[in-house]
C-alpha cells in the first residue's frame, strides 16, 4: 500500500477492491463477495459504486486499505499509507488499521517518518540510517491498544524522545 491511494479512476470503490482478487485469480463470485466484506470492513458500503473522484481522500485511502487486505497476504508492505490525510482522518485509519490488523493478524511491514504512528501501530521500531539498521526498539504495550491513550503515556513519550534523539542528533 502506497502513500497514495493509486485506485483506477474508472473502476468504483467496489471494482477496485475487485481488481487485487482478480490478479489473484480468484473467481468473479469470490472476488465481488469478499470486496463487499472489505467494503463493510472499512465502513464505506454507502459508497461502493462510487468513482475515486467522488470519494475524499480519506475513503480513497479507505478502500486502497481494504484492496491491500482483501486477497488476504502473508505479508502487507506499507510505505507512508497515511501520510498524504489529515489529522483526524489519519486517527480514525489508525484505528481501522489496528483493528483489521487484530482481526486477520498479518505481518506488516510499515514505513513512516511520523515517530508518534509508529509507537501507535507497531510492536517493535526499526530505525535506519544509510541502508542499515541501527537500533531495534520492543514496543511494551499490549494490544488491542487504544491509539489516543497511547498518545500521551509517558512510557511512549520517552521512547518518542530517544527515537527522535537517535534520528536527528
Amino acid at each position: 500500500m502506497f502513500a497514495r491511494d493509486a485506485l483506477l479512476p474508472w473502476r468504483s470503490a467496489i471494482r477496485n477492491i475487485e481488481l487485487s482478487l482478480e490478479i489473484r485469480g480468484f473467481s468473479r463470485a469470490e472476488c465481488k463477495s469478499r470486496a463487499q466484506e472489505f467494503l463493510k470492513l472499512v465502513k464505506l458500503t454507502r459508497v461502493a459504486s462510487n468513482y475515486p473522484s467522488q470519494l475524499s481522500q480519506g475513503q480513497r485511502q479507505r478502500v486502497a486499505l481494504a484492496r491491500t487486505w482483501a486477497p488476504t497476504p502473508k505479508l502487507l508492505l506499507m510505505d507512508e499509507p497515511f501520510s498524504a490525510l489529515d489529522a483526524e482522518t489519519r486517527e480514525d485509519l489508525h484505528d481501522e488499521f489496528v483493528r483489521m490488523w487484530a482481526a486477520n493478524k498479518k505481518s506488516v511491514v510499515f514505513v513512516t517518518h511520523d515517530l508518534n504512528e509508529a509507537i501507535t501501530l507497531a510492536d517493535r521500531i526499526l530505525v535506519f540510517s544509510e541502508g542499515r539498521i541501527v537500533k531495534e526498539f520492543a514496543i511494551p504495550f499490549e494490544r488491542p491498544r487504544d491509539v489516543m491513550e497511547i498518545a500521551t503515556d509517558p512510557i511512549a513519550r520517552e521512547l518518542y524522545k530517544e527515537i527522535r534523539q537517535l534520528l536527528y542528533h
